[in-house]
């Protein structure tokens, strides 16, 4: 039953972290899929607590860690910290780095 919390927990988590961000969104929930597809047959007591300690580990760097970076109209980046963020480190921009723009919708008349 814990195992499904956690899976729960990180479903959650990433859909905080990459709100927004369909693609991240659900690259994310696939890997998590994955990782619980790929334990499922584990039945070693010390492995389970092993895969959910680190399951909790992954749930709390995604809300903790991660803070979305995007391109404004003057093509400046611009990210949100909140108050979940603080302690953390960001990543350097690096000049020349690009992030992925958000499609913009052609106007119809």
């Amino acid at each position: 039953m814990q195992g499904l919390q956690v899976y729960r927990q990180l479903l959650r988590s990433a859909s905080h972290a990459f709100k927004g961000d369909d693609f991240m969104l659900a690259a994310a929930k696939q890997e998590i899929r994955s990782k619980l597809e790929g334990s499922r047959q584990v039945t070693d007591a010390a492995q389970l607590e092993q895969l959910i300690n680190e399951g909790k580990e992954a749930a709390a760097f995604l809300r903790t860690a991660i803070v979305q970076a995007t391109a404004n109209d003057k093509g400046h980046i611009e990210m949100e910290v909140k108050k979940e963020h603080t302690g953390s480190v960001a990543e350097p921009i690096a000049p020349g780095m690009t992030l992925p723009r958000e499609k913009r919708k052609k106007k119809t008349e």
